[in-house]
């Protein structure tokens, strides 16, 4: 039987679908967006008179319902399991303890999971002189993480992958004195024409950043990095075994999922609570306006 792993020729493949796919769809999660930030009419409004008007109907939604998700910290229980191995005092005061430590993380991946498709926590080593405070969780915006969406279940996908933005000098401190076709950083939302001031001046080493992409071999328990600014992509940046195991010996990831609505045809894909309610924030804030200038 052949086997089926990631390699260096299909990881251009699944990088140009995960692009196209956020690509697409990248003008109405700008909206979202800017609907949260209440900066709704700032690339709408080239007549300085007329008056517009803007509600903070979209901000409150989202944050109505985080505050609802969060009236308490966030907590476990922890109970004997089916084996009766463990200490549950101790398991439940140490996972209550991180998730306390983690909470504003917590709710920012929730936001993002409300005002985008979904989001992602991903679990981080750190160091700190204290065993418990040695892994942090930062929250993952959902075009970061490359999900093999032809899986029905989480659990079930053949790969898993994160997508960054790392400075060139980290990049020669993680993989050593490799040769980076390093570059302007070039972020989601971006736009160079609205920038006022841009503090990235070109050929100065300082301000480039190279785009990792750190992949998830879950056939085969393996762990790639790879970038197409290390040799034209036709070559791994390094690759290993998988940090973590679960107590079954699968790969474990250190990616979290975090869907709030999902459609049922396609799970994986998601679909944002601002989406549900943006043309009604549309509306109000035209008729609003429409009403100031009459």
């Amino acid at each position: 039987m052949p086997k089926i792993s990631v390699t260096k020729e299909n990881i251009k493949t699944i990088m140009q679908t995960h692009d196209k796919y956020w690509d697409d769809r990248k003008p109405d999660l700008y909206k979202h967006k800017r609907a949260y930030e209440t900066k709704f009419w700032d690339d709408m409004n080239n007549d300085r008179s007329q008056i517009v008007i803007e509600t903070a109907d979209a901000f409150g939604y989202i944050e109505s319902y985080v505050n609802s998700l969060f009236t308490r910290n966030p907590g476990v229980i922890v109970k004997k399991g089916i084996h009766g191995g463990g200490d549950p005092k101790k398991a439940g005061a140490l996972a209550n303890s991180f998730l306390l430590s983690q909470r504003e993380v917590i709710e920012d991946a929730a936001r993002l999971a409300l005002i985008f498709p979904c989001s992602f926590l991903k679990m981080c080593p750190t160091e700190s002189a204290d065993p418990l405070r040695r892994i942090n969780a930062v929250a993952v915006p959902p075009w970061e993480i490359i999900l093999d969406r032809q899986a029905r279940r989480w659990d079930e996908q053949k790969y898993v992958g994160h997508v960054y933005w790392i400075p060139l000098s980290d990049a020669y401190e993680k993989f050593g004195a490799k040769k980076f076709d390093a570059m302007e950083l070039e972020e989601f939302f971006d736009d160079r024409d609205r920038r006022e001031v841009d503090e990235r001046p070109e050929g100065d080493d300082l301000f480039k950043y190279v785009r990792i992409v750190e992949i998830y071999d879950l056939l085969n328990g393996q762990l790639y990095f790879w970038s197409d600014q290390y040799k034209g992509g036709d070559e791994w940046i390094e690759r290993g075994p998988c940090p973590f195991y679960n107590s079954n010996g699968e790969p474990l990831l250190s990616i979290i999922p975090m869907y709030f609505n999902r459609i049922p045809d396609r799970p994986l894909d998601g679909y944002s609570a601002m989406r549900r309610i943006y043309d009604q924030v549309f509306e109000t804030n035209v008729i609003r306006s429409f009403q100031a200038n009459a």
